[in-house]
């Protein structure tokens, strides 16, 4: 390398500095990390980069941890449609199970009424927030935080009793664990995202209306 190759090097680098460090400011300004989706864009992927390699400081914390959040919550996502999945291929369309029935009829009109009050642009298969979404705290959300987990618990519980066995038991167990843990790791997200979801959580409940 030449003296006046390493000079350019040298200056790259420096303007990578002053570019990294408004970057930084900027970052650690932002209240969610949605708010910092829109900041960080392809045209800084070169001082994303470059700050990785060379720097350890928050940016570099910033990026792994959106990273193992997303990781987490698609685990939570395969984890639970797994679990339906072998639900499933074990139920038994049996129509004289009248509490079968009825838990499909009421899980899958709750899931459909949490849906149409949501609005589509709400809706997220993975509990994350997205950067544009706003609070719905209209029927049902207005007694319990989370109806499509709900639903989905019910109608999961009325293929465990139709194949009841320890087996499927057990299956609507881990799954109902793994609907527990997303709704509250949902919850930690929704609380930095708007600050009145923590008073909206102290007037109701998780899934069943004055009980959970």
């Amino acid at each position: 390398m030449t003296y006046t190759d390493t000079l350019n090097l040298c200056h790259i680098c420096y303007q990578c500095e002053l570019r990294v460090g408004i970057l930084e400011s900027k970052a650690l300004a932002f209240e969610t990390l949605a708010d910092l989706t829109f900041f960080v864009d392809i045209e800084n992927k070169d001082l994303i980069l470059y700050n990785m390699l060379i720097n350890n400081n928050p940016i570099n914390f910033i990026i792994m941890n959106k990273l193992v959040k997303q990781i987490f919550s698609w685990t939570l996502v395969i984890l639970q449609f797994a679990l339906l999945f072998v639900l499933i291929g074990n139920m038994h369309l049996d129509i004289s199970c009248l509490l079968c029935i009825i838990l499909y009829v009421i899980s899958s009109s709750l899931g459909i009424w949490a849906i149409i009050t949501m609005k589509i642009g709400n809706f997220n298969i993975v509990p994350d927030v997205k950067p544009n979404s706003i609070l719905v705290t209209e029927f049902p959300y207005k007694f319990i935080r989370h109806p499509m987990y709900t639903s989905v618990l019910l109608f999961s519980l009325g293929m465990m009793l139709s194949a009841y066995s320890s087996f499927t038991l057990s299956i609507w167990l881990i799954l109902l664990v793994v609907m527990f843990v997303k709704a509250k790791y949902e919850e930690s997200l929704l609380i930095e995202k708007f600050p009145d979801y923590e008073k909206y959580c102290a007037n109701t409940k998780a899934f069943i209306p004055f009980v959970l």
